[in-house]
């Protein structure tokens, strides 16, 4: 049926078990409408047509399969969640608004295949857990773009258009893709804050990496790495550290500023890295016989289950000079 509520704002229908399409014309007066957590698997003509006051669409968690290709030209639509649905192709329509800022289509079955996006206002894109195996080099994302999210895909390069994109990106996740080279384009991204490339098969960083001057989190973790990429001991910002899960024999030096570091599940016989602002280390299964916890006087957890140490628990804490407030020593 349709509304006839005056001056509803909003319309908020989560969990109402509403299945099936949906062929109704919201009233003129809503400019959000969320129904997430229900059965919808279409979006008709009718529906879609009537979205034209519409900021806020959220669906998160449907069925959807199918969207029509009838979004009014000139809404202004500023946010899209259409995460955890069915959706194989994005109408071109939807891609041609001017408005969105948010666009999150996450958790889905895109391959790739979608029209050219037009938001020149996209401030977050989140195309994560899809099937998207290329970006066109028609890709060209907003000046004011921050955020990327384009894990766990199939992607195995970045088009060169990406280079284009805004300077003010601050986060981008390639994590669980196929990538075998690290991608040059990302040195694109000066003031690039947060990069996750984990779960991929890289093995080797450039040295021109160290350009990212304001980096503070890198995740290279599940990767082909057997050796500390170069690059990483100059990013002289750098916070966060995580490269568990490759085949690393030898760490001998790392920016100082780190509060975390992952070594995890590497071939590490020693570590004997200074690192006076450490917080949190993890060396789990490594081949380790000691540590030297002189070498992180602000250390507050630390995790080396599964190592040959050779010193006993007693010994062990009374080395310790830190303040350690969380051991973890499992065999």
């Amino acid at each position: 049926n349709t509304f006839n509520i005056i001056d509803l704002k909003a319309l908020t229908l989560s969990r109402c078990n509403i299945s099936g399409e949906l062929n109704f014309a919201l009233p003129s007066t809503i400019l959000s409408f969320e129904a997430p957590h229900n059965q919808i698997t279409k979006l008709s003509e009718t529906f879609v047509s009537s979205l034209g006051q519409l900021a806020i669409l959220n669906l998160t968690d449907n069925l959807i399969e199918y969207i029509a290709d009838t979004f009014p030209t000139g809404m202004r639509l500023s946010v899209v969640i259409l995460d955890k649905n069915c959706i194989s192709s994005l109408p071109k329509s939807l891609m041609s608004l001017r408005f969105v800022e948010n666009f999150s289509v996450a958790n889905n079955k895109l391959t790739g295949l979608f029209p050219p996006f037009a938001f020149p206002k996209l401030k977050i894109l989140n195309l994560s857990f899809n099937n998207i195996s290329y970006l066109p080099n028609s890709f060209h994302p907003s000046s004011l773009l921050t955020d990327i999210n384009f894990s766990f895909n199939l992607l195995s390069e970045l088009p060169k258009s990406i280079s284009q994109s805004s300077r003010k990106i601050i986060n981008i996740n390639l994590s669980s893709n196929r990538f075998r080279i690290f991608p040059r384009n990302l040195l694109a991204f000066p003031n690039l804050r947060s990069l996750s490339l984990s779960g991929n098969l890289l093995n080797k960083v450039p040295k021109s990496a160290s350009s990212f001057m304001f980096l503070k989190s890198i995740d290279l973790s599940n990767n082909h790495f057997t050796t500390l990429p170069y690059a990483i001991k100059n990013l002289r910002s750098l916070k966060t550290l995580s490269l568990s899960h490759n085949l690393i024999e030898e760490v001998d030096s790392l920016p100082s500023n780190l509060t975390l570091l992952d070594l995890s599940y590497n071939k590490l016989e020693r570590f004997n890295v200074q690192l006076p602002s450490l917080q949190t280390l993890n060396l789990d299964y490594n081949n380790l016989s000691s540590i030297d916890y002189s070498l992180y006087p602000s250390l507050q957890f630390l995790s080396i289950s599964m190592n040959p140490i050779s010193q006993s628990i007693p010994e062990m804490l009374y080395d310790m000079s830190t303040k350690v407030k969380n051991l973890q020593c499992a065999e």
